[in-house]
């Protein structure tokens, strides 16, 4: 149990600290390779909701080689919002990556959600992108005061 503990905290020291963001989830499906990172960002709704979840997904952040690839992406427990698959190099990179991009707004808890992850390993990512689909319909908000602990 410690070393996963300390494999978690050199993960997290690893990341870049320009990312916002509140939560952060490991993807780790194969052990044998480095977990995928998920960035969690929740904001009070604020402004036209198109142009809120344009700016989750990344619709028009400057940078990216082709047009993002932008869908409607509804889930049971958030609702109606956006999926974007970006491609991009970084500012003072030479690598190619990828970053899923998912925005809703969440109308009964007055927010507005992201969820991101980034990668340089294109293939797996684009092979992935069902898994990371599901997980983010499995997502929901709820209020702190809701939480029952056994």
């Amino acid at each position: 149990m410690k070393e996963l503990a300390r494999w978690l905290e050199g993960f997290s020291e690893k990341l870049p600290q320009r990312t916002p963001m509140q939560h952060l989830f490991a993807y780790a499906p194969d052990l044998s390779m480095e977990p995928l990172p998920f960035f969690f960002y929740a904001a009070r709704s604020e402004g036209p909701v198109e142009q809120i979840l344009d700016t989750l997904v990344r619709r028009n952040e400057p940078g990216a080689v082709q047009n993002p690839q932008v869908v409607d992406f509804t889930t049971d427990n958030l609702g109606k919002g956006l999926r974007s698959i970006r491609h991009y190099v970084p500012k003072g990179g030479e690598a190619l990556c990828v970053s899923v991009n998912y925005g809703w707004r969440v109308d009964s808890y007055g927010v507005d959600l992201s969820m991101r992850t980034v990668s340089d390993n294109l293939g797996w990512v684009s092979a992935n992108i069902d898994a990371f689909d599901e997980f983010a319909r499995r997502l929901k908000v709820v209020h702190p005061n809701d939480i029952v602990i056994d």
